[in-house]
């Protein structure tokens, strides 16, 4: 009888074949355990958040639920890609990176770092800049119109904010270069900016007209504050200060007119920064390294209920909740 190899599917035949050929019987390997599946990628615990981590070596961007499961990676270079911004639509994210540096990563803090657009399963990424400059923290008007951004275009260490269309045309400076402002956020009504500013000897949060005009300052403290942003209803801002004195950082609330200031977070030693609220208002997800590394967390929007979403060995930072 000559012997084959046989594609069946059945064990008696595989045994009765290996028989005849005088070969030993091998051994049938077991079959893996089953995996436990992985949840979809469908908003459980409030939404989804769009966020940048270092798990892999360098910053890349990944989605998650807002309950931390189906942590889901979008980009995957050599090279830093942060700051991620979701459009009003949800169907595009705006983010940072250094991959057009002859040293990605490398370079920093001195890198030539660009902004693109992609798709939100992380395809079609597309340059918006292109410039030696830094520049980063984009963020989209509520009609999707315009995303605002910040840069140091002369590289004397002072940021101005600036707006350019989506496909990268119609660029405009906002902010005059006589300060270093940064960190622009647009007010739901798509009227308003909140900003940081340091043209006070510290960093302070002001608000402007969409066109620049009618800059007005709303903290008036010896702390710096920083990374404004308005409540989906556009009666509040949240940002994070940091006492240079004491080097004690914590996350606060304010109305829109910079009454009302209250704290979320206990002044410490330990980071707490950058607050991004959900879309309906109730929750703030903010970067932590509380627990001694940094993670991503949520909190109620008075404070409450702190939970962790993150617990990845490299930083993850950068939340941005998805409309």
């Amino acid at each position: 009888m000559a012997c084959r190899h046989f594609a069946v599917g059945a064990l008696l035949v595989l045994l009765a074949l290996s028989a005849a050929c005088g070969a030993a019987v091998p051994t049938p390997t077991p079959a893996p355990p089953t995996a436990t599946p992985m949840p979809p990628l469908d908003g459980r615990g409030g939404g989804v958040l769009a966020f940048y981590s270092e798990s892999d070596g360098d910053a890349e961007i990944y989605l998650m639920n807002a309950d931390g499961s189906a942590q889901t990676r979008l980009t995957e270079n050599k090279a830093h890609d942060f700051s991620p911004a979701w459009s009003p639509d949800g169907k595009k994210i705006a983010f940072t990176s250094d991959r057009d540096d002859p040293n990605p990563v490398r370079c920093f803090p001195n890198c030539n770092e660009n902004l693109y657009v992609m798709n939100a399963d992380g395809t079609a990424q597309t340059r918006l800049t292109d410039t030696p400059a830094l520049e980063s923290h984009p963020d989209w008007s509520p009609d999707g119109a315009w995303l605002s951004f910040d840069a140091d275009r002369n590289g004397d260490g002072q940021g101005e904010i600036y707006i350019i269309r989506p496909d990268g045309s119609g660029e405009r400076q906002l902010t005059d270069g006589q300060a270093d402002d940064r960190w622009a956020d647009w007010s739901p009504d798509g009227k308003r900016m909140a900003f940081s500013s340091k043209r006070d000897g510290n960093y302070e949060i002001y608000v402007m007209n969409a066109d620049g005009t009618g800059q007005q300052r709303l903290t008036d403290n010896n702390q710096d504050d920083y990374m404004p942003d308005w409540s989906p209803d556009g009666t509040q801002i949240a940002f994070f200060s940091m006492s240079s004195g004491a080097g004690r950082q914590f996350i606060s609330v304010m109305q829109a007119d910079g009454s009302n200031l209250r704290q979320l977070t206990q002044p410490t030693s330990r980071v707490n920064e950058d607050p991004a609220w959900s879309p309906d208002g109730t929750r703030i997800a903010f970067q932590s390294d509380r627990d001694g590394n940094f993670e991503i967390y949520t909190m109620s929007a008075d404070g409450a209920d702190a939970r962790r979403l993150t617990t990845e060995h490299g930083g993850d930072y950068w939340p941005a909740w998805r409309p």
